[in-house]
């Protein structure tokens, strides 16, 4: 089974390591000045308070886990990140999807969402996705969904171009940020369940019947006229 680790926002590891270094450097340089680095002792004990510093500053990154690899109805999919956006592309199986990506605004924003697997991206109607952006490729056509985001990082707005075209307006959220109500080229709802303290869906129905389960924030299944599994094993970060 994966695992799937949250991880508190915190400062860029980069600014902390430098600002954490900075001030072992200059407690150092303080106890000299004062002739305290003659005592070996003490000077071993700063060192080492230096060390633990910057060594609690490298887990101080915040990331977001995606799975490596996923199969699903479509295919077995093989994925990574660059920067802020996570590619999949279709490796065995392969039905008319080939190749998904989605586009996040920050790594805070894609902690907030849930993972969809590649089919579940390729849906018009919204889910827990709290990025900017999905592009899926089928049968050789491109096609592209655009999201707006609120001030409070909630979908506001979410079109597809391409093949199909289509303009939806996202409202009435709940208690975490996800959008209840659509209007738009379509009208309906859609409604969240959620584990016991938790801020992900386990569970999200659309009005049309489509029904997506999750599993710590990524797809376990989902059914659209017929269940299907979704497996997935190994972690890829995407982390600020």
């Amino acid at each position: 089974m994966l695992t799937h680790k949250n991880y508190q926002i915190g400062q860029k590891t980069w600014l902390a390591s430098g600002v954490l270094a900075m001030s072992v450097i200059l407690l150092l340089s303080a106890c000299t000045q004062l002739g305290l680095s003659e005592e070996k002792s003490d000077a071993q004990d700063l060192l080492g308070l230096g060390a633990l510093l910057l060594a609690n500053s490298t887990n101080s990154q915040n990331c977001a886990e995606f799975p490596q690899t996923i199969t699903d109805s479509t295919g077995t999919w093989t994925c990574s990140v660059a920067g802020l956006v996570r590619s999949c592309s279709c490796t065995s199986g392969c039905g008319t999807y080939t190749s998904v990506s989605w586009t996040y605004s920050s790594v805070a924003v894609a902690l907030k969402g849930v993972a969809d697997s590649p089919w579940a991206a390729a849906a018009v109607l919204p889910t827990g996705f709290r990025g900017v952006q999905i592009k899926h490729n089928s049968g050789g056509t491109n096609y592209t969904i655009t999201s707006t985001l609120d001030t409070s990082d909630r979908l506001s707005t979410w079109s597809i171009a391409g093949g199909a075209s289509a303009t939806l307006t996202l409202s009435n959220y709940d208690t975490n940020g996800f959008p209840q109500n659509y209007t738009g080229s379509a009208t309906g709802t859609v409604s969240y369940v959620y584990g016991a303290g938790g801020n992900k869906p386990t569970k999200i129905t659309n009005s049309n019947g489509n029904v997506f389960n999750y599993s710590n924030g990524i797809m376990s299944s989902y059914d659209s006229g017929g269940s299907t599994t979704v497996t997935s094993s190994g972690t890829i970060k995407m982390c600020n």
